[in-house]
């Protein structure tokens, strides 16, 4: 379902779509959405149902689960993406893939970024934009901030099935260090985290990944006529997933910084990072988690697209 956002300032018939393990997010205008990252094949060389659609129809769904697997369903949904923005005519589109794998594909010729790019080409798409996911939330950071930095900036975007972090230079507008651990963010602290603590109220239920992001956003589960409230269970298992998962961000990271280059700032974003709120802060640096977190990395792209 389209949500409001902020109209932005020079509206050049752009069309954003972020697709991530989780979902694909959009912006389109003053309207922005989401569309569950799953899908269900279908015979006869129809194209697969998407999102909501696969899950409401009878015979399982699919899970994008590997950065292949993003641009291989990249365009079914992009058009899903489309349909529900209500766009008509043709419109130039900036979309994401994990900033370690953009990177590799991008030096290589007729890798993945362009055959992304070609993908997406259609009577709906007049020019395709690939960007990296990561940068996005910094590059929304930035210019949203209004203050001038000094220092290193880390931005860490927890999304489903990956942790993307990376040290930018402000100063330089260069990335000083990036790394994407897979099988890291929401679904590893739903499942290694979450799980052991409401093991007692999920007795004899099968919970996919997904649907145990879905119970983390919703709160609680109910058992028969009861309604119980996880949110006690949710805050906790987020605090001990941030804090191993920041020790091992920092040790990765530190070699890259020093007393010439220090770090000022750490940002959250990501749909994971809802998770985090009054779980992280510090007395020497700044630590934010940015608004609507989950879009931060299609603002990052909009505002690339308009200039």
């Amino acid at each position: 379902m389209a949500e409001p956002i902020a109209e932005p300032k020079n509206d050049v018939k752009c069309f954003v779509c972020d697709l991530g393990f989780s979902s694909a997010k959009w912006i389109s205008g003053g309207k922005k959405g989401r569309v569950l990252s799953v899908y269900q094949n279908r015979g006869g060389g129809e194209d697969p149902l998407i999102g909501e659609d696969a899950l409401d129809n009878p015979g399982g769904v699919a899970y994008l689960r590997t950065p292949q697997h993003l641009v291989k369903h990249y365009r079914f949904f992009l058009e899903k993406c489309l349909d529900e923005a209500g766009v008509k005519g043709a419109v130039k589109v900036g979309v994401g893939l994990p900033v370690q794998f953009y990177e590799e594909q991008s030096k290589i010729k007729g890798g993945a970024v362009d055959a992304l790019k070609t993908s997406l080409i259609s009577e709906r798409v007049k020019d395709v934009t690939v960007l990296p996911q990561g940068i996005g939330g910094i590059r929304s950071y930035m210019i949203t901030d209004g203050k001038e930095k000094t220092g290193l900036v880390l931005g860490i975007d927890l999304g489903f099935n990956t942790l993307i972090y990376t040290l930018f230079d402000p100063k330089r507008s260069k990335v000083v260090f990036t790394d994407t651990l897979y099988k890291r963010g929401i679904s590893q602290l739903a499942s290694n985290y979450l799980m052991p603590k409401i093991a007692d109220f999920t007795t004899g239920l099968s919970m996919t990944p997904v649907e145990l992001s879905r119970l983390m956003e919703q709160g609680y589960i109910t058992n028969g006529t009861d309604k119980i409230d996880l949110l006690p269970e949710i805050k906790s298992a987020a605090g001990e997933y941030m804090e191993a998962i920041l020790a091992e961000i920092m040790e990765d990271v530190r070699a890259n910084i020093s007393i010439t280059r220090p770090l000022e700032t750490i940002i959250f974003f990501g749909g994971g990072s809802n998770h985090l709120r009054g779980k992280i802060g510090s007395d020497k640096i700044e630590v934010k988690i940015l608004p609507e977190p989950e879009y931060a990395n299609a603002r990052g792209f909009r505002s690339f697209l308009e200039g």
